[in-house]
C-alpha cells in the first residue's frame, strides 16, 4: 500500500444520514478517533484521521418510502493531504442502492491527514455510513433553545466513555465528546425516545420524560458489540527498521489456547521459535542458544520471561499493551544478543477507576488503576499455588513444590513538558523437588527473583526532535542446592541507562541515536563437598552428602558494558527506504584480547505496489560471554572473549484480500568464537572447561500468513522451515565427526492458531501444532561392566537420531457476562485435547540397545474465572 504501510493506527469513525420527510433536510455526524487534550496529543506518536469536510449521501427515495434504514460499511484511502482515494464495499447494507449513495458521498469527504510520528500519513480505515430516518427537526429559531437533557454515554461492563456516538431525541441531535458527554436543546415537554448509535456497540433505545423547567441528567450504558477486540485496525504498519518482526497486543491474543490468556507465552506460536522440551519457557529463536535472545520490559532488560515451568510470564497481561519480537536481523538499538530481540511494552494507566482479578488452577492475580492527583497508576499482583495442585497430583514419596509470584505498579504524570513515569516490578521463583521412596534420598531446590525500579521520561524539542531517557536499577539473586550439599548462590546488581534521541529532519532523513549501557557488581558463593574416591562413586544413590565438610568458594566482580547506536533512515526514492546502523559495545570483564566490538547493520525495504513490499537486512550481530562463564571456581574459563555472528535475510510483505497478510523471510546466520566445552589445559595443567572454538550455523525460511482482528475473527499459520548445525571445540571428540545437528535443531514447525468471538460474548479457539523430534545422540553398543553390575552404553556419532514428532491440538472457549458497572468471564482451556502421548526426552534401556521414552502432559484441562470493573 505504498505509504500505507508507515503506521498502524486503530481507528474507528461513525458517520450518519439523517433524513425525514420528502422536504426534510439531511444531517450527519462523523468523527475519527479519540482526540485527546492537547497535552496529552502532543505526547502521542499516532493521531488519528479527523473528518473536517462533510457530504451528506442522498437518502433513496424508495427506501425512504418503505422506511428502510440500515449502514453501509466502507473501506476507504485517506492519502496524506486528507483527500479520499481508492473505496471499497464491504457491506452494502439492507437496501441495493445505499451503497452507491454512500459511496459517492465519502468521495467527497474532507479529513485532516492521520499523524504518525510528527508527519502526515496515508491510511487505510473502516468506515460506517448508519442511514436513519426521522423527521426532519424545524429551522432552529434566532435564539438558542434551552438545555433539556445531559448525559454522558458508557460502554456497559467497563464503564469506558463512548466517544462519537450519535444522539437523537425529537429531531434534536448530539454527538458525545472524548469523554462520553453530549447535551441535546429544545426537546419537547413530556415522553420522549432517546436514539443511540455507535458503530462498535449495538443501538440504544431509551424512553424518557421531560419536565418543565428542568435540565434531566443521565448515564447511557451501551452493550459492546465485542468486548476486548478492535472494530477496525487500520491495515498498514509501523515503519520498521527490521526486516522481521512480529507484533501483537494484548487484545489479539488474550484468548489464544493453551496459553492461558498470557500474552507473552504467544511467542512460542511465531516463526523461528523451536519447541523447547517439556513446553519450558526457554526461548530458542534461529537456532541460537536460549541465552542468546533478549528480553526488555519497557527498555529495561529482564533476566527471564517466564517461571518456572513456563506455566505463566513473569508480567501479567492485564499490564501489558503489547510486544515487538525480532527474530533476527534486528536494528542497532538493541545489542548483545545474536539470537532474538523482545520489546515487551506496559500500557499507560487509565485516569479512572478500573481494576481487573482472575483466579485459576496455577494462580490468582488482582490489578487496580485510578488517578492520583493529575497522574495516574496501576498495581498488579499474582501468587500461585500450583504446589498445592501439584501435591494432589503427584505420587506419595515425590514432592514437588513450585512457588511464584510477581508485582507491576506504574505511576505517570506530566513533567518538565513531557511525561515521565516511574515503573518498580519484580519476580520470585522457588522450586524444591524431594524423592524419599526407599532408602534413596534426592533433593533439589532452585530460587530465583529478580527486582526493577525503573524511571523514564519523555519529550520532544522544537519541531524535529524527541528524547526518551530511562534510568534503571536492577536486583537479582540466584539460589541452587543439590542433596543438601553442591550449593551455588549468586547476587547481580545492574545500574543501565538507555537514552535514545531522534531527529526527524524531513519524511526523506531522520536519524535515531543514543546509548545502551550498564554497570554490573557480581557476587557468588559455591560451597563444594569433599569427597573420597568410594563416595564419589556411591553418595548421591546411599543417603546423602550431610556429612561431608564442604569446600566454600566465595568471590565477586564488577564490570561495565558500554553501548552506542545510531540508525539513519534515508528514503531515497516514493518506493524505497534504506536504513543503515552502527553499534558500538564493549564489555570491560573480558580480559583475553579485545574487549569491545562494532557491529555495522543495514536494512532495505523496496515497495512495488501499494499492496507488495520487498525487504533485506545484513549485519553484524556480537555477545559479550555470560558472567559466570569467566569464573574458573564456577568452571568458566576467564580467558574467553566475545561471540559474533553473521546475518542477512530477505523476504516479501504482501497484503492478501479479506484483511489477510503474507509474510515469508529467508534467512542464514554464521556464528563462530562460540563458547563450547573444551579438553584443553592451561600451562600449569588446570583445565579450561570452556573455549570459544565452537562454530554454528542456522538457516532457513519462515512464513507467517496472519489475519488482522477483524469482526471478531482473528488467527494466524506460523511455518518454519530450518537448519541449525554445530562444530564443537577441536579437542573434543565430537570434533572427529565434523558439523552436527544443533541440539534444538527442529526442520519443521506448523503452528496454527485461530479464534473467533461472537456478538453474544462467546469466544471458541484453537491452536493445532506439529514439530519434528529433537535430535540426539544414539548409543551403537552396551558393554557389561562385571564390577558394577551396569552396562555402559557407547555413543555413536552426536545428533544423527532424531525423536519423534511432536503434535498436539488445544482447544479454548470463553463466556462473558456484562453487567452495568463489571464484567465477568469464565474459561475452559484443555491443552492436548487428542491425548496424544509425545515423547519429550529419550533414555537407553538397561543394556543399550533399545530406548525408552518419557511423555509429555497428557491431556489437560484448565478453568479460569475473571472479573473487571
Amino acid at each position: 500500500m505504498g505509504s500505507l504501510g508507515a503506521a498502524l493506527v486503530v481507528c474507528l469513525l461513525q458517520a450518519q444520514a439523517l433524513a425525514g420527510a420528502p422536504d426534510a433536510g439531511v444531517a450527519a455526524t462523523a468523527d475519527a478517533g479519540t482526540p485527546g487534550s492537547p497535552d496529552a496529543a502532543a505526547q502521542q506518536a499516532v493521531v488519528p484521521p479527523a473528518l473536517v469536510h462533510f457530504v451528506p449521501a442522498v437518502y433513496p427515495p424508495d427506501a425512504e418510502a418503505a422506511g428502510i434504514t440500515g449502514a453501509v460499511t466502507l473501506s476507504i484511502v485517506i492519502d496524506e493531504n486528507g483527500k479520499v482515494g481508492a473505496i471499497k464495499v464491504l457491506d452494502p447494507g439492507p437496501h441495493p442502492k445505499f451503497a452507491a449513495a454512500a459511496e459517492a458521498a465519502v468521495k467527497q469527504f474532507q479529513f485532516s491527514p492521520a499523524i504518525i510520528n510528527g508527519k502526515p500519513t496515508a491510511v487505510e480505515i473502516e468506515y460506517r455510513y448508519q442511514f436513519v430516518l426521522h423527521k426532519a427537526p424545524l429551522p432552529p429559531p434566532p435564539s438558542e433553545k434551552p438545555v433539556s437533557l445531559i448525559g454522558r454515554v458508557v460502554e456497559r461492563g467497563t464503564r469506558s466513555p463512548v466517544v462519537a456516538a450519535s444522539i437523537e431525541a425529537a429531531g434534536a441531535t448530539a454527538e458525545t465528546d472524548t469523554d462520553g458527554r453530549f447535551t441535546l436543546r429544545g426537546l419537547p415537554i413530556g415522553p420522549v425516545k432517546v436514539h443511540l448509535v455507535s458503530s462498535a456497540h449495538h443501538n440504544l433505545t431509551v424512553d424518557e420524560v421531560i419536565e418543565p423547567g428542568k435540565v434531566k441528567e443521565v448515564e447511557y450504558r451501551m452493550n459492546r458489540r465485542r468486548y476486548g477486540q478492535f472494530e477496525a485496525v487500520v491495515r498498514g504498519q509501523r515503519e520498521r527498521k527490521e526486516v522481521a518482526v512480529h507484533e501483537v497486543t494484548a487484545q489479539e491474543i488474550a484468548t489464544v489456547p493453551g496459553t492461558q490468556g498470557d500474552v507473552l507465552k504467544v511467542l512460542q506460536d511465531f516463526p523461528g521459535v523451536a519447541r523447547a522440551p517439556f513446553g519450558l519457557g526457554l526461548l530458542i529463536v534461529r537456532g541460537s542458544a536460549p541465552q542468546d535472545t533478549k528480553v526488555y520490559l519497557d527498555g529495561v532488560e529482564i533476566p527471564l520471561v517466564f517461571h518456572f515451568g513456563a506455566l505463566t510470564a513473569v508480567v501479567n497481561t492485564d499490564v501489558i499493551s503489547g510486544l515487538d519480537f525480532y527474530p533476527g536481523n534486528f536494528a542497532a538499538n538493541y545489542g548483545n544478543a545474536m539470537g532474538g530481540t523482545i520489546d515487551v511494552r506496559t500500557r499507560d494507566p487509565k485516569h479512572e477507576w478500573h481494576g481487573a482479578g482472575h483466579v485459576d488452577l496455577y494462580d490468582g492475580a488482582a490489578m487496580v488503576e485510578g488517578p492520583v492527583g493529575s497522574g495516574s497508576f496501576f498495581v498488579s499482583v499474582r501468587r500461585s499455588w500450583v504446589d498445592e495442585v501439584l501435591r494432589l497430583a503427584l505420587p506419595s514419596g515425590l514432592s514437588v513444590a513450585p512457588v511464584f509470584w510477581d508485582y507491576q505498579a506504574k505511576y505517570v504524570h506530566r513533567l518538565w513538558g513531557g511525561q515521565g513515569q516511574i515503573f518498580v516490578y519484580g519476580s520470585s521463583d522457588a522450586l524444591d523437588i524431594l524423592d524419599e521412596n526407599t532408602a534413596r534420598k534426592i533433593s533439589f531446590d532452585s530460587e530465583i527473583q529478580f527486582h526493577r525500579l525503573a524511571a523514564r521520561w519523555q519529550r520532544g524539542f522544537a519541531s524535529n526532535w524527541r528524547n526518551d531517557t530511562i534510568v534503571s536499577l536492577g536486583y537479582t539473586e540466584t539460589a541452587n542446592q543439590v542433596v543438601n550439599a553442591v550449593k551455588l548462590e549468586g547476587t547481580l546488581w545492574t545500574v543501565s541507562l538507555r537514552d535514545t534521541l531522534n531527529w526527524h529532519h524531513s519524511d526523506q532523513l531522520s536519524l535515531e541515536m543514543g546509548t545502551d549501557s550498564s554497570l554490573r557488581y557480581l557476587i557468588y558463593n559455591l560451597d563444594l563437598p569433599q569427597l573420597t574416591q568410594a563416595q564419589a562413586n556411591s553418595s548421591f544413590g546411599t543417603g546423602g552428602l550431610n556429612g561431608n565438610p564442604s569446600v566454600n568458594s566465595s568471590a565477586s566482580t564488577k564490570w561495565a558494558q558500554p553501548g552506542l547506536f545510531a540508525t539513519l533512515t534515508w528514503v531515497p526514492t516514493p518506493r524505497l527506504r534504506l536504513q543503515p546502523g552502527l553499534r558500538f559495545d564493549s564489555s570491560s570483564n573480558i580480559q583475553n584480547g579485545y574487549s569491545w566490538w562494532f557491529d555495522p547493520r543495514l536494512s532495505a525495504f523496496l515497495t512495488l505496489t501499494p499492496t507488495t513490499v520487498l525487504k533485506g537486512g545484513v549485519g553484524l550481530y556480537s555477545q559479550g560471554p555470560q558472567p559466570q562463564d569467566l569464573l574458573p571456581a564456577l568452571f568458566g574459563n576467564p580467558n574467553l572473549t566475545y561471540q559474533r555472528s553473521f546475518q542477512y535475510s530477505v523476504g516479501v510483505d504482501q497484503k492478501l484480500p479479506h484483511e489477510w497478510n503474507l509474510g515469508v523471510t529467508l534467512y542464514d546466520k554464521y556464528m563462530w568464537q562460540l563458547e563450547t566445552a573444551t579438553r584443553l589445559t592451561d600451562s600449569m595443567g588446570v583445565p579450561l572447561n570452556l573455549s570459544n572454538f565452537g562454530k554454528g550455523r542456522s538457516y532457513g525460511l519462515e512464513l507467517l500468513l496472519r489475519r488482522q482482528i477483524m469482526k471478531g475473527f482473528y488467527g494466524w499459520i506460523a511455518y518454519t522451515l530450518s537448519r541449525s548445525t554445530r562444530l564443537d571445540d577441536p579437542s573434543e571428540p565430537t570434533y572427529q565427526s565434523g558439523w552436527h545437528l544443533y541440539d534444538f535443531d527442529q526442520t519443521h514447525i506448523l503452528t496454527l492458531i485461530a479464534s473467533y468471538q461472537t456478538e453474544h460474548n462467546w469466544t471458541f479457539g484453537t491452536r493445532v501444532r506439529y514439530v519434528s523430534g529433537d535430535p540426539f545422540t544414539p548409543f551403537v553398543k552396551g558393554i557389561f561392566n562385571a564390577n558394577s553390575g551396569q552396562y555402559v552404553c557407547v555413543a555413536g556419532d552426536p545428533d544423527t537420531g532424531r525423536a519423534p514428532a511432536f503434535f498436539q491440538a488445544d482447544v479454548r472457549v470463553d463466556r462473558r457476562w456484562v453487567y452495568d458497572n463489571w464484567t465477568f468471564t469464565g474459561y475452559l482451556d484443555i491443552q492436548n485435547v487428542t491425548n496424544r502421548q509425545n515423547p519429550e526426552a529419550i533414555f537407553a534401556n538397561y543394556n543399550c540397545n533399545g530406548y525408552a521414552t518419557l511423555t509429555g502432559l497428557p491431556i489437560f484441562p484448565t478453568i479460569g474465572l475473571r472479573a473487571e470493573f
